[in-house]
């Protein structure tokens, strides 16, 4: 699934996924604007790194919504109107409301972890902005983690943690170059059927 991460404005960013059906979901705006990671840019990584799946993105891969992205939407974030446009929506809102209740929700995991993981990228920065941010972060950081379940806490190791790091600030120097009108895409390999580690996501400028 090819998930497209979309500069639109001054703080500004949207998200698309096309799964493997051709179908194309949107989110417009994406929540967590950031110059050099953008919330849902994080969750993509932490995600993919973790091999959740059942987080927003392994979610859309199934043929859910995850809540929050349009099928067919239009560049100005309403979702289009036509019927098969329309009867396409509903059905995979059905198979959200399938997903959700299935009982296997990675999403508590992937929204702790990223906090988690964003701080310890920042708390990691040589940039004296993005430390002195993590200095403001690091007591919330460390009630959230011991907060989290054991087999969460130990899935953030110290291998683990420097893996993410190093994929963040791959990722990170991609968006930061990136002008409004601008994107950059990732590849999201995790299947459903299988928990197998992942290569990392191919990444490339449109």
């Amino acid at each position: 699934m090819d998930v497209t991460f979309f500069r639109t404005g001054h703080r500004q960013y949207a998200v698309e996924a096309v799964d493997s059906e051709g179908m194309t979901l949107r989110m417009d705006p994406g929540g967590g604007f950031d110059p050099w990671l953008p919330h849902d840019l994080v969750h993509f990584v932490v995600e993919e790194q973790l091999h959740l799946q059942d987080g927003i993105f392994g979610r859309i891969a199934a043929g859910g919504t995850s809540g929050t992205f349009n099928v067919r939407a239009n560049e100005s974030g309403r979702p289009a109107t036509s019927r098969a446009d329309m009867r396409a929506s509903r059905g995979r809102s059905r198979r959200e409301e399938r997903i959700r209740s299935s009982g296997n929700s990675d999403f508590r995991q992937s929204e702790h972890s990223t906090f988690i993981c964003w701080y310890d990228w920042l708390s990691n920065s040589l940039n004296p902005t993005l430390a002195a941010k993590a200095h403001a972060m690091r007591e919330t950081a460390d009630g959230m983690l011991q907060r989290m379940k054991p087999e969460e806490q130990s899935a953030l190791n110290p291998e683990q943690l420097r893996q993410i790091r190093a994929r963040l600030s791959e990722v990170a120097g991609m968006w930061s170059t990136l002008a409004i009108g601008d994107s950059m895409t990732l590849n999201w390999r995790i299947s459903s059927a299988s928990r197998t580690l992942p290569k990392l996501a191919d990444a490339s400028h449109r």
